[in-house]
Order: C-alpha cells, then sequence, then structure tokens
C-alpha cells in the first residue's frame, strides 16, 4: 500500500495530542448529563489528560456544546440547537437535572485552561461549515489554543476549510467502519428504510468500500496531522502503517479499563 507521509513540521505538531486519556463529551455516567460543566469536570477530576466535546452554532451563532442534532433525547425542548437563540437554548433544562444547562464553548475553554487539560473540539456543525471555522480560528487566536486544543470531525470540507485558512491549527479526520450501515438499521427516515431492502444493503457496503479507500488519502488531502478511527479498527498493523506516515491517532471510544488495556497493548 503505497504511503502518503506528511511533512516533518505538521507531523510534530500533532504529537502534543498523542497518548492521551480523552473524557469523551466529559463523561456519560447517569448522574451527569455529558457535555456540561461538571460532567467534563469529573472527567477531569478523574484523571484525563483532556477533554472531548461537540460543537454547534446557535441561531445567533454562538458555538455551544451539545452532542445531538437534536435536542429531544437530553432536552425538554424540539428542534435543533440551529433552531434557538443562545438565551433561548441557556433556558432550557436538562432532564437528568433541571439545574444544568449547555455551555458555551468559551466557557469549556476558560475551564480548560484553567484546569491545565487539553481539549478535542468535535465540529458538528455542517450547515455552516465556513462561519464556525472563523468563530473557532478566533477563539484560538484569542486564547492561545494551537498547543492547547486540535479540532476533530467526520467532516472532510470542515477540516479542508479549517487548513486552508489556518494550518497552524492541528485537525483530525474521524471515522467509522460501517457507519452508514448501523445509521440504516437504526434511522426511522424513509432513506434508511429504502437502505435496508435488499438493493439497498448491496448499496450501503459497495459504499462502505469506497469510503475504505478513500479514508486511505483524505487526511493527506484535507490537510489532517491526525486520525481518528473508532476502537474496531485497531490493530497492530493499522498503527504501525499509519505511524509511519507521520500521523498522530486518536482512537475513540474506550470506555472500560479492559478496552484502554486492549488498545495499550498494541502500541
Amino acid at each position: 500500500r503505497k504511503s502518503l507521509p506528511l511533512s516533518p513540521s505538521r507531523s510534530s505538531s500533532a504529537k502534543i495530542f498523542d497518548n492521551l486519556q480523552v473524557g469523551h463529551r466529559g463523561c456519560r455516567l447517569p448522574e451527569y448529563a455529558e457535555n456540561t460543566l461538571p460532567a467534563l469536570c469529573h472527567a477531569i477530576e478523574f484523571g484525563a489528560d483532556a477533554i472531548e466535546v461537540d460543537v454547534w452554532l446557535t441561531k445567533d451563532d454562538i458555538p455551544v456544546v451539545f452532542h445531538d442534532l437534536y435536542l429531544h433525547r437530553m432536552m425538554d425542548a424540539k428542534g435543533r440547537i440551529g433552531d434557538y437563540t443562545y438565551q433561548q437554548i441557556s433556558q432550557m433544562k436538562f432532564r437528568s437535572c433541571e439545574s444544568l444547562r449547555v455551555p458555551t464553548l468559551e466557557e469549556v475553554i476558560n475551564l480548560a485552561k484553567q484546569k491545565q487539560v487539553k481539549i478535542f473540539i468535535e465540529v458538528k456543525e455542517f450547515r455552516r461549515a465556513s462561519k464556525i471555522v472563523e468563530i473557532l480560528i478566533e477563539l484560538f487566536s484569542k486564547h492561545e489554543l494551537r498547543t492547547e486544543a486540535c479540532v476533530i470531525s467526520f467532516n472532510p470540507y470542515v477540516l479542508w476549510l479549517f487548513n486552508r485558512k489556518n494550518s497552524q491549527i492541528v485537525t483530525c479526520l474521524l471515522s467509522k467502519k460501517d457507519a452508514l450501515y448501523g445509521w440504516a438499521i437504526s434511522h426511522p427516515g424513509s432513506l434508511a428504510k429504502l437502505l435496508r431492502t435488499f438493493p439497498g444493503i448491496i448499496i450501503i457496503h459497495a459504499l462502505n468500500l469506497l469510503s475504505t479507500g478513500l479514508w486511505e488519502v483524505l487526511p493527506v488531502i484535507v490537510g489532517s496531522s491526525m486520525i481518528g478511527p473508532h476502537q474496531n479498527q485497531a490493530s497492530v498493523d493499522f498503527i504501525e502503517d499509519w505511524r509511519a506516515k507521520g500521523f498522530t491517532i486518536y482512537f475513540w471510544v474506550s470506555n472500560t479499563d479492559l478496552e484502554c488495556q486492549w488498545l495499550r497493548s498494541m502500541q
């Protein structure tokens, strides 16, 4: 397999984010609401070297930390983050704890700097990609985050924009094997139902093969110096191959000590 190596400078800048224990959405324990400040604090207290958060834009272009596209799983509200202003979002209540609220990304940045941990900022926003890239670049400059935070995303276009506008920001292209198949078997929408038919399953597997081949070159095309595969893609050969190309690897998401030990055993 042909290697597509990084330049030494791009490769070394990402090493800052290698071999870190990352609190995914802070933590996802029953007594905490994921992606809230208490959940992030708990992860840090538990020993996390870094925290991972998901970011969307509100209707008035405030980057806030929330995982899902829709609000209803976590909140007593309907619709999307982008349907509401930040003032409206800040007044919404989590079902698990009514005293918690959706934090802004800037609040999370201030927490991370205070606690001296790094931040993995996952960009979820896709409808206003250019806008969120512009806003995050301003935050990176304002808070001097070049060595304190990296940007991660499943969206190669978002990462390409970051690297075109500010190549000093470390970016990481996320992936998950068979992600389309998982979406098709669980999503209630009409397209997903179509893909669950016999011809649809054939299409899914063909697209998965295509995406697997494309993902071999996408990180270089978009300018990322990190890759973020799901842990089910981990193997000794996989790790050695990508590290030989100069990439830092961020595996997600290990939720048990056994899973963490298994990953460490291959590195």
